[in-house]
Order: structure tokens, then sequence, then C-alpha cells
């Protein structure tokens, strides 16, 4: 739910740092304020970073829990927790990734250098 509520709060501030910076824009889009971007910008690296470990995390689990999963009840019971524990963190992981791509800074701004590293 996490990952999901990134990728549209990454939509939408996209979308106002497009219209800020185009002059032909009569939207009354207010403008991101700089300290929001950055602590979604750090949101957004927590949530990838803790994305990924629990992917792995849930990975691991899975690879150790299916092959007995025919030889123990449990086991097989831990199967399903696992596969969605593995897709509920890429989904967390991607909706951070994307929340990241959306607050690069863009390129011409600042001090000359390219906004895409």
């Amino acid at each position: 739910m996490l990952g999901a509520a990134e990728a549209v709060a990454g939509w939408g501030l996209r979308s106002r740092i497009r219209a800020s910076r185009d002059p032909d824009d009569r939207s009354e889009r207010r403008p991101v304020p700089p300290l929001l971007a950055a602590r979604a910008v750090l949101t957004a690296k927590a949530s990838s970073l803790a994305g990924a470990a629990l992917c792995g995390l849930w990975l691991g689990v899975l690879v150790y829990v299916a092959p007995i999963a025919g030889q123990v009840s449990a086991a097989r019971d831990d199967v399903p927790a696992a596969v969605i524990g593995i897709v509920g963190s890429l989904v967390m992981a991607a909706g951070a990734l994307y929340l990241e791509h959306c607050l690069r800074t863009p390129t011409g701004a600042g001090d000359g250098r390219r906004g895409d590293r």
C-alpha cells in the first residue's frame, strides 16, 4: 500500500514540478516547496531500500519452505504468505523508485549540470 501511495504522490508532484517550470501554463498549481521535495526523496529512498531488503527476506523464506511444502503442512501454509510478501515488497520498491524518478532535478535547473545523473 505504501508503494501505491508513493507512486500517486510522485505523479502529483511531477505534474506540479512540470507546471511550475512551464511559462505558458496558466494553471493555478502551487510550486513544490523544497523541504517537501526533500522529505519525499528521503521517504522514497528509505522505502526503496526497505522494499529491496524485505523482498530478499521473503525470497529467502520462500526458498526455505517451498522444497519442504509437500512434507510439512506448516511449510505449505507459509508458501502463499511468502509469495504475497514478495509481491508487496516489489510494489513498495517500485513505487518508491518511481517517486525518486519524479523528484529528479529538472534538466537545466540550478547550476547548469544535467538533472539525470
